[in-house]
């Protein structure tokens, strides 16, 4: 009987635990009460305590903190009976974290101590981590911000210690939503003593905690897809390594084609589980590469730059950095230029995004589709949306821009985002020059007077750099896949099924084809799967850019040419620049299916696989200076605190890539060829403009003229990576 009663005790615990992970508070008690009482019919002591432990916590969360009080009380006494000394150290700390909420901070530290006591004997690391976090924010309740200091700086060591002994780049991406708990109050308790002292160093080292906070996951890998790194691994392995990758690609197209509706959705469970057990296999396998390897240890120990660091190495005189850190009760930006370094604290997040999700969804209102609304509703809708994105850029510039006005003037402006601020087009935001609004008439966009890049971090561009000199530069210039045949309704299938005449395509048939048209394929959940229609514009801007570059350094791949097959072949690794203009399928719930799509069919009607995928990119080799995604949302991906955005530029700068141009929303296939063929002209010049000053010549030229003035045509477009 003990031992039925042991095993309900253990699901109900685990029901609650799994309704406590769902907010599902109230039914979460309701189990965890019953798990009490069967635990305690068990004799199961240990279990007792747990339950007891689990509740409290429940309880508390619902604000019934008294009955969490004893609970916890009774907890903590069954746990130092059995001597069960790691369960009394988290019993101790919980009810700190209780204490400390009520205001009792004195409390509260001296329960923390004794569990810092206990957890530091048994080596404990993330739990002391845990601990010393929680004793930082009792020390800074006292307004002690020194105790805070070194506790919060003592946390973060841990916490880092912590993160690097995981193996796998997946769960090292994972722990990063949990170190950003540990550096954001780092961070704010530095910039705490900053406001206090401002004339001592807490500025700087607040600075370089967010740096060290940024993008981690990405300068591992960066540093972990130089070629040296399999120099002297057996290659039995790296055979292994191959097949299972190829395997994994394999079953993420079937998952596509279910979820793209062209399969039995049932059969979607089953692949997902598949493909979870193939990822572990290709995660060991790698694993194993990573130890084999005579490089390793040497190739991923990319360090988090100093200030002085930054100045010296990454800026030249004519830039200036702009990091940005939102909180929860405020924010911070951090201004350096090669001689100069400023702070500003800003308002929380929730105010700064919530200006940013406005001007966001009035730039992309054109994307909106209404059922039933006439052409001229809908221009008046977009009339007022563009009413709209200018008084929200002007908003949006006065709270993240005007506090750098002072050193902005016309330097090149390297942005490090954060939270909202990864989706916002900093180079439509309509800006003044001057801290002063009383001196500033002439409000105009950001690109009109200053380049502007996106960093993941300053640290990362570091590592990018070191990274493209170790690879053999490209010999060849120009790369473009364009115009794909996605089905055989498309006519230039039908042209080769029937044989009829050929009839050259009209600039009028381009526009009637064009002219409200994206570059977008959907998500592929939709009842009717994925919206594939022919771009033809994208046939247009690959002429326009190829003419830019000379016979016998470019290629043009149209049409069935435009293919997977050739996407992840080596031919594309000769080329400088590659540019890829088609549909972007960018999958939310399944960050890993986004990508590009390319042919579909063959030549004699076949279906192929048409999706170059995240995973497939990682494997690519493309020591190239720029890759251009020149469709839908190309900038979107899973976000990760810490990491930012992890998508296809991240895969891409893997590949080696030194920048990636991506979009920010869906583009308008017609605007997005005139912006691209600028874009080029202006690279390929006899002036030899940089890819972030040739953009931004591009997108000011769209400003001109008066049929692509909106920011939403020309602004969706931003450079990360290398600015220079």
């Amino acid at each position: 009987k003990s031992g039925q009663d042991l095993r309900v005790a253990i699901a109900l615990n685990s029901l609650g635990t799994v309704n406590t992970l769902k907010s599902a508070d109230a039914k979460a008690a309701e189990f965890f009460t019953r798990a009490i009482d069967v635990a305690r019919r068990s004799g199961n002591k240990k279990l007792e305590a747990t339950t007891r432990s689990n509740l409290a916590r429940t309880l508390a969360s619902m604000g019934e903190v008294d009955k969490a009080e004893t609970l916890f009380a009774e907890a903590l006494a069954v746990s130092h009976k059995l001597s069960d000394r790691m369960d009394e150290a988290a019993i101790l700390s919980r009810i700190a974290a209780l204490r400390l909420k009520a205001g009792r901070s004195d409390e509260a530290i001296e329960l923390l101590n004794r569990s810092r006591e206990i957890f530091s004997a048994f080596e404990s690391l993330r739990n002391l981590a845990n601990t010393l976090l929680l004793l930082g924010k009792a020390y800074a309740k006292k307004n002690d911000l020194a105790a805070a200091q070194a506790n919060a700086s003592a946390a973060v060591g841990l916490i880092e210690k912590t993160r690097s002994a995981l193996k796998s780049a997946e769960l090292r991406d994972a722990f990063s939503v949990e170190l950003q708990d540990f550096y954001s109050f780092y961070i704010e308790i530095l910039m705490a003593r900053h406001r206090v002292e401002p004339d001592k160093n807490f500025a700087a080292i607040a600075f370089q905690a967010s740096e060290a906070s940024r993008a981690r996951g990405l300068i591992n890998i960066l540093a972990e897809s130089n070629p040296g790194i399999r120099q002297g691994v057996d290659q039995e392995l790296l055979r292994k390594e191959s097949e299972i990758r190829n395997l994994l690609s394999a079953r993420m197209e079937n998952l596509t084609k279910v979820l793209s509706g062209r399969a039995a959705p049932t059969a979607g469970e089953a692949l997902r589980i598949e493909i979870d057990e193939i990822r572990i296999q290709h995660e060991r396998v790698q694993e194993k590469i990573r130890t084999a390897s005579p490089r390793y240890a040497a190739l991923t120990q990319p360090k988090t730059l100093s200030l002085q660091e930054i100045q010296s190495e990454i800026l030249d005189r004519d830039s200036v950095l702009l990091e940005y850190s939102l909180g929860k009760t405020k924010s911070f930006l951090w201004v350096v230029t090669k001689e100069d370094f400023r702070s500003v604290e800003l308002p929380s997040a929730a105010v700064i995004e919530g200006v940013a999700r406005q001007f966001y969804e009035a730039l992309t209102a054109r994307n909106k589709e209404i059922k039933f609304e006439t052409r001229a509703e809908r221009d008046l809708r977009t009339a007022r949306a563009d009413a709209d994105a200018e008084r929200y850029s002007r908003e949006l510039a006065s709270l993240i821009l005007d506090p750098a006005a002072a050193l902005l003037g016309n330097k090149r402006i390297m942005v490090v985002p954060d939270g909202g601020l990864q989706y916002v087009p900093f180079a439509a935001l309509k800006f003044g020059g001057s801290g002063n609004k009383e001196k500033r008439p002439d409000f105009q966009y950001l690109v009109e007077s200053n380049e502007v890049t996106s960093l993941p971090s300053a640290s990362a561009l570091s590592v990018l750099r070191r990274e493209a000199h170790t690879r053999p530069d490209a010999v060849m210039t120009l790369a473009v896949m364009a115009d794909p045949i996605f089905d055989t309704r498309d006519e230039r299938f039908q042209a080769i099924a029937n044989k009829p005449k050929p009839r050259p395509e009209k600039k009028a048939d381009l526009i009637a084809a064009s002219k409200l048209r994206t570059r977008s394929a959907g998500d592929g959940t939709s009842r009717d799967g994925l919206d594939l229609n022919r771009l033809p514009y994208t046939r247009r801007e690959a002429e326009l850019i190829s003419s830019a570059v000379p016979t016998g350094q470019k290629e043009k791949w149209l049409d069935f040419q435009a293919n997977r097959r050739l996407a992840t072949s080596d031919r594309l690794s000769q080329y400088r620049y590659i540019h890829f203009a088609t549909h972007g399928f960018i999958n939310d719930a399944n960050p890993e299916l986004s990508g590009l799509v390319f042919s579909m069919v063959d030549e004699s009607g076949e279906a192929q696989d048409g999706f170059l995928r995240v995973g497939d990119i990682y494997s690519l080799r493309l020591p190239a200076e720029m890759v251009v995604l020149s469709g839908c949302r190309t900038g979107f991906g899973k976000e990760i605190r810490g990491e930012g955005v992890v998508g296809m530029t991240r895969a891409f700068m893997y590949a080696g890539a030194k920048r990636v141009t991506v979009s920010l929303w869906d583009i308008n296939d017609e605007a997005t060829s005139e912006l691209m063929a600028d874009l080029y002209r202006e690279m390929f010049s006899s002036k030899k403009t940089s890819p972030a000053a040739a953009l931004r010549k591009a997108q000011a030229a769209m400003i001109r003229d008066k049929r692509w003035s909106s920011p939403y045509f020309w602004a969706a477009f931003v450079l990360q990576g290398e600015p220079l």
